[in-house]
């Protein structure tokens, strides 16, 4: 009887999907963000034709897979729970979603494309007043970079509050592994200011840190700035290869004698760029997850907060850059370009980045 009920209960999950569109409510997540329930079909507002022709062809699409799914898998389920009995019930609610979720589908695709159709000539009138389409409204705004960057700047952080969710247990596990390891000499933990407990995460954390600071593009000023680079990331280098790092606890630098180590501006460029080319191109993916603490998590949510502050900022400096240009004054505006450019191309790899 147990069996039974869990199967009437599989059953209803599957019909009331075939008739609404919308998985279970015990299912949670989001599904182009509308709702808050897991949406099978796409009932958005389209834009334009084309937005709703393809979100039409999502629905379609999904409502045939959901169906083939259900056929195949009810009655797997059914059998495994109540024999040939659940098996032939299974079946008879697979086949049921196998033509209700693609009609449904179609349903749904055929009320976008209408709706589509019906927006396009609103859409090509806002576009012509210089609107665009938001995709988190729905709707045509008049778009704003002032305003955006006021949203957007003054939201938390992605990067730090991922830092500050998974800091404390990094900073235990790394404890924990140190606890049990033992070192010959501390230069190269020295170098980048960490304990021999230290977690890679700790490591990796530390070495963006310092790297950053005592970057010769940074310090133009400074003599011993390179030299200061160069013991950093020779240590990280180090550090941050598990094999390397057990070789150099148990016998130092002479465990490293051979071992061929990149230049220090060489390396950083490689994982993060030319530093001189951040206002340009905005603070890379791979830099902010070097910056995070140890445990700690990014949701895809996070990371598209994170891009979109990377735009904003990219475009406000832009913006900056262009505002002699478009005030009139070329001439000045020619000067601070080529100035510009050779100030880039001064930095390491700067020339291929610039001409690139």
């Amino acid at each position: 009887r147990s069996s039974s009920s869990r199967m009437d209960g599989q059953s209803f999950a599957l019909v009331a999907v075939g008739q609404s569109g919308q998985l279970p409510a015990e299912s949670e997540g989001h599904d182009d963000g509308a709702g808050s329930g897991l949406t099978l079909f796409s009932t958005r507002r389209p834009r334009d034709l084309a937005a709703g022709t393809s979100s039409a062809l999502k629905s379609i699409t999904k409502g045939v897979l959901a169906g083939v799914a259900g056929l195949v898998a009810a009655p797997v389920i059914g059998a495994q729970q109540d024999g040939a009995r659940g098996f032939f019930t299974g079946l008879g609610v697979g086949l049921a979603g196998a033509v209700c979720l693609p009609v449904a589908g179609v349903a749904v695709g055929v009320a976008q494309i209408a709706r589509g159709a019906l927006n396009t000539s609103e859409a090509m009138q806002e576009a012509a007043q210089g609107k665009v389409w938001s995709q988190e409204k729905r709707a045509w705004v008049l778009y704003s970079l002032r305003e955006e960057a006021l949203e957007v700047l003054s939201a938390p952080d992605a990067q730090s509050q991922s830092s500050a969710g998974g800091g404390s247990a990094g900073s235990r596990a790394g404890g924990a592994a140190g606890s049990q390891r033992s070192v010959k000499e501390k230069d190269l933990y020295d170098a980048l200011g960490v304990a021999p407990s230290a977690s890679s995460a700790e490591i990796k954390k530390a070495y963006y840190q310092l790297a950053r600071q005592l970057h010769p593009d940074k310090n133009p000023g400074n003599p011993t700035a390179k030299e200061d680079f160069q013991r950093v990331g020779e240590a990280y280098q180090v550090l941050s290869n598990e094999e390397l790092r057990v070789r150099y606890d148990r016998q130092g630098k002479e465990a490293l004698s051979s071992q061929p180590l990149f230049d220090s501006t060489v390396f950083f460029s490689i994982l993060f760029g030319s530093e001189l080319f951040e206002s340009l191109v905005g603070e890379l993916q791979l830099a902010m997850l070097f910056g995070m603490a140890e445990g700690a998590e990014v949701s895809e949510k996070q990371l598209a907060t994170r891009q979109r502050r990377r735009e904003v900022l990219c475009a406000l400096h832009l913006s900056q850059l262009l505002a002699m240009f478009v005030a009139g004054d070329e001439a000045e505006f020619e000067a601070d370009a080529h100035e510009l450019a050779q100030r880039l191309a001064s930095g390491s790899f700067g020339g291929g980045l610039v001409h690139t």
